[in-house]
């Protein structure tokens, strides 16, 4: 059986990185590099757990983006 992977995806919007879980939010960072460590962080965290994920940098959202709630 395949586990399914999540997704730690990290947009840029109104010159705040955040991050989303599975289409969920999960933090807000200033900067880029903060953004990717976290991300990075809850990645191995989610290790520990048996839980794989992947972390996806996406450009900035686009304003007809709705974000996901």
């Amino acid at each position: 059986m395949t586990q399914a992977r999540s997704t730690l995806t990290i947009v840029l919007r109104h010159g705040i990185w955040r991050i989303w879980l599975d289409g969920r939010f999960f933090a807000d960072y200033r900067s880029k590099d903060q953004a990717i460590a976290g991300a990075e962080a809850a990645q191995r965290a989610m290790a520990t757990l048996g839980k794989l994920a992947d972390v996806v940098v996406t450009a900035e959202a686009s304003p007809l983006r709705r974000e996901m709630k």
